[in-house]
């Protein structure tokens, strides 16, 4: 999906299949990782969300739905596991230079970068991240 889609335009097979990786894969893999690990009595689940999750994007509403969705997934395992010595967290990156942003002029990348520090200063790690800082 383009990184400006707006909600109304796009094929509703795009939004399920969005669900489908960004919010219903995390949930079935930390089900079945957190079986294993409460019956070692220890882990820790990282889940990857983002930064839009949180503060919402115009052309972004599906991929901000799934991952404030999974922000919400991984408060209440938290809560629900957290007392069996299992932790679970979510990262929340900013912008990551990935092929998706690429076609992205420096104004408008300058424009994103100014917008997440604006308004989630407190979660990013670096103005416009890479892959290999993120997943390092």
């Amino acid at each position: 999906m383009p990184l400006r889609c707006t909600f109304m335009m796009s094929p509703i097979l795009c939004v399920q299949e969005m669900l489908d990786v960004n919010l219903r894969g995390s949930l079935l893999v930390s089900r079945e990782a957190s079986r294993a690990m409460l019956r070692a009595r220890t882990g820790s689940i990282v889940n990857i969300g983002s930064v839009i999750g949180s503060i919402g994007n115009s052309g972004q509403t599906a991929y901000a739905a799934t991952k404030a969705g999974l922000m919400g997934l991984t408060r209440s395992l938290s809560q629900e596991v957290g007392s069996r010595n299992i932790r679970v967290n979510l990262v929340e990156p900013g912008f990551i230079d990935i092929g998706m942003t690429e076609t992205l002029d420096e104004e408008d990348r300058n424009q994103y970068v100014v917008y997440f520090w604006t308004w989630a200063v407190d979660f990013t790690i670096c103005s416009i991240c890479s892959c290999a800082v993120v997943c390092g």
